[in-house]
C-alpha cells in the first residue's frame, strides 16, 4: 500500500479596485416570486454579495451602484436620464445597504444602455481593477411608446445593436451580466406590420450573447428561483477565485507492473 499525503492550502484571491453594480429598477422588478418580489430577491442578494466582499477587503475595494429603467419624465425617456447614480464608490457597507434599499422604480421600460454608460463614466481613470455587474429582469426596450409595444422592429434592432456595442466597449472592465424573469425564449418579443418579428431568445443573444459565448465577460441566464444562489455564490466565486498553491504535480509509479 502506497500512501501519498499532500497539504494544499487554497488561497482566495481578494478583489480590489472598483466594482459597480448596475441594477434594473423597471416596473417588472415588482413582480411576485412566491411571497416576495423579484426586486426583493435581487436587492437582498446584492446586499449579501457586497457585505461578503467588503468583509474580505474593505481597504482597497470600493463599490458603487447605478440603477436604470426609464425616466419618470416622458420627455427624458431614451436619454441618459433613464439611469441614476445611487451611490458613488465607497467601502462603507452601511451606506451601500441604505442606498440599495432606497432604490425605487422610475419607469416601465428598460434602458440598459443608459445604465451601462453611466457606470462606465463613473469609473475613475486610475490604473486598477474594475468590475461591473449587471442585474436585470428584462430586455432593452427603450424605443417603446407604450408598455407593450415598441415603435417598430427596426427601432428594436437599433436598441439591440446600440446596447451590444456599449457592452463591447467595456473590454477593459470585468463584466458579469445576470438576466432573470424571462420564462420563454421562444415567445415573440416584438412583431410589426411587415411580418418581421423577434423572439425573446433572439433579443437575448443580440444583446448578451449566450452563456457559452457571451458578448463580454460572463453571462448568467437564470430562473427567478436561482437569483440568490447565483448572486451570492456563483458571482461571488467569480469575483473571489480560488488559487491553488500546488501546481503541475506528477506522480509516477516506479514499481514493475507484475
Amino acid at each position: 500500500t502506497l500512501q501519498l499525503q499532500i497539504n494544499n492550502d487554497a488561497i482566495n484571491k481578494v478583489p480590489e479596485g472598483e466594482l459597480m453594480l448596475v441594477i434594473d429598477n423597471s416596473s417588472s422588478m415588482t413582480d411576485k416570486v412566491g411571497e416576495v418580489t423579484r426586486k426583493d430577491l435581487v436587492l437582498n442578494s446584492a446586499n449579501k454579495l457586497i457585505e461578503n466582499l467588503l468583509a474580505l477587503n474593505s481597504s482597497t475595494l470600493k463599490i458603487g451602484i447605478v440603477s436604470f429603467s426609464s425616466s419618470s419624465e416622458v420627455s427624458e425617456q431614451g436619454t441618459e436620464k433613464d439611469a441614476q447614480l445611487i451611490s458613488d464608490f465607497t467601502n462603507d457597507f452601511s451606506i451601500l445597504k441604505e442606498k440599495i434599499n432606497s432604490i425605487e422604480g422610475t419607469g416601465a421600460y428598460t434602458d440598459l444602455d443608459a445604465g451601462l454608460k453611466l457606470a462606465q463614466k463613473t469609473f475613475s481613470t486610475e490604473d486598477n481593477n474594475k468590475y461591473l455587474i449587471v442585474l436585470t429582469d428584462g430586455l432593452p426596450n427603450m424605443c417603446a411608446v407604450s408598455y407593450t409595444h415598441l415603435v417598430s422592429v427596426e427601432a428594436l434592432e437599433k436598441v439591440i445593436s446600440t446596447t451590444n456595442e456599449t457592452l463591447q466597449s467595456l473590454k477593459n472592465i470585468n463584466v458579469i451580466s445576470l438576466l432573470t424573469g424571462i420564462s420563454s425564449e421562444e415567445a415573440v418579443f416584438k412583431t410589426d406590420t411587415t411580418g418581421k418579428s423577434y423572439t425573446y431568445g433572439q433579443v437575448i443573444q443580440g444583446v448578451f450573447g449566450t452563456t457559452a459565448q457571451p458578448t463580454i465577460g460572463k453571462f448568467y441566464k437564470i430562473n427567478d428561483n436561482e437569483i440568490e444562489k447565483t448572486i451570492t455564490e456563483q458571482i461571488y466565486a467569480d469575483l473571489v477565485p480560488v488559487e491553488q498553491t500546488l501546481k503541475d504535480i506528477t506522480i509516477v509509479d516506479y514499481f514493475p507492473q507484475y
